[in-house]
């Protein structure tokens, strides 16, 4: 080949990111009227100013409230917080535009809570190893009843209140203290993030995947630049992917793709086994897998 193998860095991660994002919208522009992407952050604190409850989420220009993680405080569970702040959040998505909620949650997390708060699974990620995984879609702009649990008394003792960064770094501190004590991953995450260079030394292509902690593998993104398509790099880093996976101990690989990029998936042998439908809007974002 005339272009060279290279391991890539956070600045290449931005960029490739950018450059996805730019053939994505320039595929299925955004409404004039679409929201900003904006990371929506808040939180609940108690009397001492203490932050006891934590949510953070992205409300996206397709119209989307996505990436939702949340926290709340052991000794403040099952009085109404978690309902208040997804509530809270879903309120402030609509005023921004938004008419689809996603989330993902793990069977021994919150799948009965989201259940009671009018999410449906739109794919279930089940594996050999490790728990399984539930993604999870609302719409908003149905007139769908409000939960509200038989505990509500938080509501009447706090306020919600904007957070910070803070909170989020609170927030992935205590979910993976629970989560690792709960079902301890085998080990930690295996990067296989690779880039192509052209005889200058310019990023021409690449892909961030990796294997998680209970050898699942997966594909996050895959990029070539416009001027190199139909030479067969995409294949060729997806190949590359798939024999560094195997030999990391991952027995599947999943990857999550618009409808306008799955065929490429399936071709190599990926299999749909869920999607988000009219999402975004007059499309379907597919979740596919493929075993190794």
């Amino acid at each position: 080949m005339e272009y060279e193998m290279k391991p890539f860095t956070n600045e290449d991660a931005e960029y490739m990111e950018e450059r996805i994002d730019e053939f994505d919208d320039a595929v299925l522009p955004p409404e004039p009227d679409a929201p900003e992407d904006e990371e929506l952050i808040l939180k609940v604190e108690d009397e001492e100013g203490n932050t006891i409850a934590a949510f953070v989420a992205m409300i996206y220009t397709w119209g989307q409230l996505d990436d939702i993680t949340m926290w709340v405080d052991e000794a403040y569970r099952r009085q109404g917080l978690g309902s208040m702040l997804l509530r809270e959040a879903e309120r402030i998505a609509k005023e921004r535009g938004c008419y689809l909620s996603l989330l993902e949650t793990f069977d021994f997390q919150a799948k009965g809570f989201c259940d009671k708060h009018g999410y449906s699974v739109c794919a279930e990620q089940g594996r050999s190893k490790g728990p399984t995984r539930y993604y999870m879609c609302k719409r908003l702009d149905q007139d769908l009843p409000d939960y509200m649990p038989k505990n509500n008394s938080a509501q009447k003792r706090f306020e919600i209140r904007r957070g910070t960064e803070e909170d989020v770094d609170l927030i992935f501190e205590n979910l993976d203290e629970f989560n690792d004590s709960v079902v301890p991953p085998l080990h930690g995450y295996i990067r296989l993030n690779k880039k192509l260079v052209d005889r200058d030394g310019n990023m021409i292509a690449g892909i961030m995947a990796g294997v998680g902690g209970w050898d699942d593998g997966y594909v996050h993104l895959l990029w070539v630049d416009e001027s190199c398509r139909g030479q067969g790099l995409a294949s060729y880093l997806l190949k590359e992917c798939e024999r560094e996976a195997r030999e990391n101990g991952a027995d599947v690989l999943f990857v999550y793709a618009r409808d306008w990029v799955a065929d490429f998936y399936v071709k190599h042998g990926f299999i749909e086994y869920g999607a988000a439908e009219d999402f975004p809007k007059g499309h379907r974002s597919c979740r596919l897998k493929k075993l190794l």
